[in-house]
C-alpha cells in the first residue's frame, strides 16, 4: 500500500467523523426547534439581513456539494423575494431556520476549507487528470471524461504533491514549526512558482509556522520580504 492510499482512508475517516458531528448537531437543533420558536427569546431579522443570509446559505451549500461533503441532490435556491411579504410570525420561523442552518453547516467549515485548498492546489498542477473528494473512498483520481484512475497509478511527482499538501493540511498540528528543505528538488519550474503562494494559504488555514531552505529563485518569487539570505561563503 502506498501513502496516497493510506491518506485516502485517513480522509474517509475524517469525513465520517465530521458527518457524525454534523448529524448530531442537526438532530439536536431540529428536536429543540419548536420549543425555541415558541419561547419569548425567539427573535426576528430585518428583511434585508434575512435575504442576505439566505443567499449566503445557498452559496455555502453549493460549495459543500462541489467539494464533495454534501450530496448533489436536485434542489432550487430559495426565492428570497418571498421574504418581502412575511408576517411577523413567519419572520421568526425563518430567522430561527437561518440561524440553525448556519449552526449546522459550521460543523463542516474546517474540513471544507482544508479539502477545498487541497483540491485547488493539487488540481491546478495536474494535467488531464484531477483529484476529487468522495465520502465513501476519501480521495479518488479521475482522468479525461471522468475516467477512474487508481491513486497509486499517479506519477511519482503527482503523488508527492498530493502527499505533501495532505500532510500540511491535515496532519500537522497547529502551532508546530515545520522545516522544509529544498522543495525545488522534486518540483519542475511551474510547480516551484506555485509552491510559496500555496504554502502561505495552507499556513493561514492550518495555523503552523514554516522554516524553509531553498536555492531556487522561483520558489521565492516576489516574496523576498520573507527571505533571509545566507552568505554563500559560510559553512
Amino acid at each position: 500500500m502506498t501513502t496516497v492510499l493510506d491518506y485516502a482512508r485517513d480522509l474517509k475517516a475524517r469525513i465520517n467523523e465530521t458527518m457524525v458531528r454534523y448529524g448530531q448537531r442537526s438532530q439536536t437543533l431540529d428536536q429543540s426547534f419548536p420549543q425555541r420558536l415558541l419561547s419569548s427569546s425567539a427573535a426576528t431579522l430585518p428583511t434585508g439581513t434575512l435575504k442576505q443570509r439566505m443567499e449566503n446559505l445557498d452559496a455555502r451549500r453549493n460549495e459543500l456539494k462541489n467539494v464533495g461533503l454534501l450530496d448533489k441532490l436536485d434542489s432550487h435556491p430559495f426565492d428570497t423575494a418571498k421574504l418581502e411579504t412575511l408576517e411577523p410570525a413567519q419572520q421568526r420561523v425563518m430567522a430561527l431556520y437561518v440561524q440553525d442552518t448556519e449552526d449546522k453547516l459550521s460543523e463542516l467549515d474546517d474540513l471544507a476549507r482544508r479539502t477545498r485548498l487541497l483540491l485547488d492546489n493539487v488540481n491546478r498542477k495536474f494535467h488531464h487528470k484531477q483529484i476529487r473528494i468522495d465520502r465513501d473512498l476519501g480521495l479518488v483520481a479521475e482522468g479525461d471524461q471522468g475516467r477512474s484512475l487508481a491513486l497509486d497509478a499517479l506519477s511519482s511527482g503527482e503523488q508527492h504533491e498530493l502527499v505533501l499538501h495532505y500532510d500540511l493540511l491535515f496532519r500537522v498540528r497547529p502551532n508546530t514549526l515545520v522545516l522544509i528543505d529544498e522543495p525545488e528538488l522534486s518540483l519542475h519550474v511551474a510547480w516551484q512558482k506555485r509552491f510559496l503562494p500555496d504554502l502561505l494559504e495552507i499556513v493561514a488555514t492550518a495555523r503552523f509556522d514554516v522554516l524553509m531552505a531553498t536555492h531556487s529563485p522561483f520558489i521565492v518569487g516576489d516574496q523576498s520580504d520573507l527571505m533571509v539570505g545566507l552568505d554563500a561563503g559560510l559553512a
